[in-house]
C-alpha cells in the first residue's frame, strides 16, 4: 500500500508539472501607474464625469442652471451643462466655481510658466464662436487673479466632434496687478456674461509653456558645435524652428556657450549699413530684444536691468551695439553671404556677454526680434516678429514674444 500511494503522487506531480510555478522567495510590489501630473503638479483635474461638493453656483434657477448631461459626451459618460441669461436682469452676477482637489491648498507657483487652464466646450445649438466667461483663481487670502475669454484661448488643432478646445495660460492671468498667489490656490471662478448654453467638460489643468504670445523654442545641445561660414551648412540648422518676419527667416539654436543664429533675408540692395555704434539700426541689419533672466515674476509688463536690446549692422565689415549700455557688444561673431535677391547669415552671440551665465531648459526670456532693411542714409522699413511696432519695438515689452531654451538632440 505505501509503494502504491507514493507511485500515485508521483504520477500526479509529474502530469501537473506543467501547472506547478517555483514560487519567489520575495514578490516585488506590482507598480502603481503615475497620477496624472504636470511636471510634479498632481491638483490637475478640476471637472471630469461629477459634479461634486467641490462645485458651486449661482442659486437662483431663473437666470442660472447647470446639471450633469449624457447626451453630448465624447469623452466619457457625461458632460456639464450650463444655461445662463445675465440679460434678463434677475441676477447681477452670475457665475459658478470649483474647490477641486478637496478645496486643498494648491500651489501652482512652481508651474507657473508651464501651466494652463484647460477645457472643452460646446454650444447646445450652432457652431462655436463666441465664451462670454472670466476666468478667475482664487487664494485663501480671498485675491483674486483674472482672465477673460478671447480668440487667443481657442486651440484649433484640438477640436473634436464638434467640441472647441480652450485653453487659459496661467502665466496669462492678471497675477501681480491683484496681488493674488499662485502658490495657494484655493478655487477656480468662472464668471459668466450676456447669455448662454454650453456644455462644458474636461475642465483640468494641462502642461503649455508660454502664454499667448508667439514663442520660439531654442533648440539646445551642450555639446553642439556651429562652424560659421555664411551658408549654414550644418544639419542642425535643418531641424531648428524658423521665426518668420515679412521677408525674412531666422533660426536659433544654442549650447552652453552661445546663441547661433542664421536666416536669409530678401532684399535688392543687400548689405547696406555704412553707419556706426548707437546709428547702426539706420541700415541693414537684424535687433534682438532679449530678457536674459527667466520671467518668473508674474509677467511685470516693465523693462529692467535684465533687458538686452543689441543690434548687428550687416554689411561688408559687421558690426554690433549694445543698445541698453550704449556700448558695442564684443561678444558676437557675423557671417555673411550674398545670394540672389538678398543675403544670408550667420551670428554667434555670447551668452555670457548677454548675460546669461547658465541656460535654465523650460523658463520664459521675453524676446523680440526686428530686421531693417533700408541703405547707408535711413531705415526704409522695419519688421518685427511678434507684433509689428515699428522702430520703438524695444521700449514696449507688452509687444515682444516669448523664446524658451529646450533640450534637443541636434545633429552637426
Amino acid at each position: 500500500m505505501r509503494v502504491a500511494i507514493t507511485i500515485s503522487a508521483l504520477t500526479f506531480l509529474i502530469s501537473s508539472c506543467e501547472t506547478v510555478k517555483q514560487a519567489e522567495l520575495f514578490e516585488a510590489p506590482a507598480k502603481k501607474p503615475v497620477p496624472e501630473n504636470v511636471r510634479g503638479f498632481y491638483g490637475v483635474s478640476i471637472f471630469d464625469e461629477e459634479m461634486t461638493a467641490e462645485f458651486w453656483g449661482e442659486e437662483n434657477k431663473t437666470c442660472f442652471n447647470a446639471q450633469l448631461d449624457k447626451t453630448c459626451q465624447p469623452f466619457g459618460e457625461y458632460a456639464m451643462r450650463v444655461d445662463w441669461n445675465k440679460d434678463i436682469g434677475v441676477c447681477d452676477w452670475i457665475g459658478m466655481g470649483f474647490g477641486w482637489n478637496g478645496w486643498m491648498a494648491k500651489d501652482m507657483q512652481a508651474v507657473f510658466d508651464s501651466i494652463a487652464l484647460s477645457m472643452m466646450v460646446k454650444p447646445v445649438e450652432g457652431s462655436f464662436s463666441n465664451l462670454p466667461v472670466a476666468l478667475g483663481f482664487e487664494d485663501f487670502s480671498g485675491k483674486q487673479a483674472w482672465l477673460g475669454f478671447g480668440p487667443r484661448a481657442v486651440v484649433s488643432e484640438k477640436a473634436e466632434n464638434g467640441w472647441t478646445r480652450i485653453e487659459f495660460p496661467l502665466s496669462e492671468f492678471n497675477w501681480a496687478e491683484q496681488g493674488a498667489n499662485p502658490a495657494n490656490i484655493k478655487q477656480l471662478i468662472i464668471q459668466l456674461e450676456a447669455v448662454g448654453a454650453f456644455y462644458f467638460d474636461e475642465i483640468k489643468m494641462v502642461e503649455r509653456i508660454g502664454g499667448f504670445d508667439k514663442r520660439y523654442n531654442v533648440a539646445y545641445n551642450p555639446e553642439l558645435s556651429i562652424s560659421l561660414d555664411g551658408k549654414a551648412d550644418e544639419k542642425a540648422w535643418e531641424q531648428a524652428e524658423t521665426a518668420k518676419l515679412e521677408g525674412a527667416n531666422i533660426k536659433l539654436v544654442a549650447n552652453d556657450s552661445m546663441l547661433y543664429m542664421f536666416g536669409s533675408i530678401s532684399d535688392p540692395s543687400p548689405l547696406l549699413n555704412g553707419k556706426s555704434e548707437g546709428d547702426i539700426w539706420n541700415g541693414d541689419g537684424i535687433e534682438m530684444a532679449l530678457r536674459v533672466n527667466p520671467n518668473n515674476d508674474l509677467g511685470l509688463a516693465r523693462l529692467s536691468s535684465a533687458d538686452r536690446h543689441i543690434g548687428v549692422a550687416m554689411s561688408d565689415s559687421p558690426s554690433a551695439w549694445a543698445y541698453d549700455k550704449s556700448q558695442a557688444f564684443s561678444g558676437v561673431q557675423v557671417k555673411t553671404q550674398t545670394q540672389e535677391n538678398g543675403y544670408s547669415y550667420e551670428i554667434a552671440f555670447s551668452l555670457k556677454e548677454l548675460g546669461i551665465e547658465d541656460v535654465l531648459l523650460n523658463k520664459i526670456h521675453p524676446f523680440e526680434l526686428a530686421v531693417n532693411q533700408g541703405n547707408a542714409s535711413r531705415r526704409e522699413s522695419q519688421k518685427t516678429w511678434n507684433s509689428p511696432q515699428g522702430a520703438n519695438f524695444y521700449q514696449n515689452l507688452s509687444s515682444w514674444g516669448e523664446l524658451v531654451f529646450v533640450p534637443s538632440k541636434l545633429n552637426n
